[in-house]
């Protein structure tokens, strides 16, 4: 269970690392709050 959520915490941190960098690029104001679900997933 334990090496899952490792898993699922590290592909969530990559994802929303890559959105929010697209989100900054496009300036559509929803990077901050993809940075702090990022921290969350890295986190976890």
């Amino acid at each position: 269970m334990g090496s899952f959520m490792g898993v699922v915490g590290f592909l969530g941190f990559g994802v929303f690392i890559v959105l929010a960098i697209l989100s900054a690029l496009r300036k559509t104001g929803k990077a901050k709050k993809r940075l702090l679900i990022a921290a969350g997933c890295f986190v976890l």
